[in-house]
């Protein structure tokens, strides 16, 4: 069996929740207070990407969404954490807003914006530009992992970025920030979540090389990572969740491909007890640039584009739910 390979499959079920309001990519979720929320993204208005400050909530008693509060600035990427009652928005990009010069479509952004009954603020800004990362909230610490950030202050392009291993922490009781130790390997674009106190990386991608498979994982209390068994398939822009003990990964893009065989339809479960991944069900609605959360028995799977980069936006909302 080849270092990859896929183990089994875990059984369960897709179904179609409430569309979005509008449609949106390059978007984070969270869960607060049993409910799910996406705040930023990105849409394509005409000819010009663009993104956004909307901020929006699902209530799973009513099955609907509503729109929230939005953020103070438009953003896309902006990575989503929760600490107790307050919403965290960090980072992220502007893209294409009105009045800025041509050209001035990824400028990062080191803000953080906090969220608390419906009222935004500024909190510590990030030391280093950093989007496209993992957010995973643990103790009274926000960690935020992998990503992108410019190669020098005046980097306007996407291109005039680079893909990084930062490894910044937010202390959210002194808002003070510090660095750990970094990822075993920069890339943008991958998932995760925590199980036990540990936290799982995989996936992502690096814009030279190309679309990734590996999985790391950090134990905060040594301040070390460890290499496990890779993702079957190789996925950058993928959604991952957390829901019971089991990491779940969903989706993806081929930046590569320029047609629907570009957007990854697999999605799979991890089981960090026998470092093993199972494949679930395909997805519906194969996505990337899209959002995962966990409420209760079920993973949202919210809005992302059904094309590779920023072709087919969308508004769906699907539930995995697992047997």
């Amino acid at each position: 069996m080849t270092a990859n390979a896929t183990q089994g499959t875990a059984a369960g079920n897709w179904r179609r929740e409430a569309d979005l309001p509008w449609v949106v990519q390059e978007i984070y979720g969270v869960e607060r207070d049993g409910k799910a929320i996406i705040a930023g993204g990105m849409v394509v208005a005409g000819s010009r990407r663009v993104a956004i400050d909307r901020v929006a909530v699902f209530e799973p008693q009513t099955g609907i969404w509503r729109e929230a509060a939005p953020l103070p600035s438009p953003r896309h990427h902006p990575v989503l954490a929760v600490m107790g009652k307050r919403l965290y928005a960090i980072g992220g990009a502007r893209h294409g807003l009105a009045g800025e010069p041509d050209g001035e479509h990824w400028r990062q952004q080191s803000d953080v914006f906090i969220e608390e009954d419906g009222h935004w603020r500024r909190g510590a800004g990030l030391p280093m530009a950093q989007s496209e990362g993992v957010a995973i909230a643990h103790g009274e610490r926000i960690h935020l992992i992998t990503g992108r950030t410019p190669l020098s202050p005046a980097s306007t392009r996407w291109d005039e970025q680079r893909d990084t291993d930062f490894h910044q922490v937010l202390d959210t009781g002194s808002q003070t920030w510090s660095f750990a130790a970094p990822a075993p390997a920069p890339r943008n674009s991958a998932g995760g979540g925590v199980i036990d106190g540990r936290f799982y990386i995989v996936g992502g991608r690096t814009m030279a090389g190309g679309n990734l498979a590996r999985l790391d994982m950090y134990e905060p209390e040594g301040d070390r990572w460890h290499a496990l068994r890779p993702l079957p398939v190789a996925a950058g822009g993928l959604a991952a969740a957390v829901l019971g003990k089991y990491l779940y990964a969903f989706g993806g893009e081929r930046l590569e491909m320029t047609g629907p065989e570009g957007v990854i339809a697999k999605a799979w479960r991890y089981d960090p007890a026998g470092d093993r991944w199972d494949a679930l069900p395909d997805m519906p609605n194969p996505r990337h640039g899209l959002a995962a959360v966990t409420l209760s028995d079920r993973i949202l799977l919210i809005g992302g584009g059904t094309l590779p980069a920023t072709g087919c936006t969308t508004n769906i909302t699907e539930a995995f739910v697992p047997a």
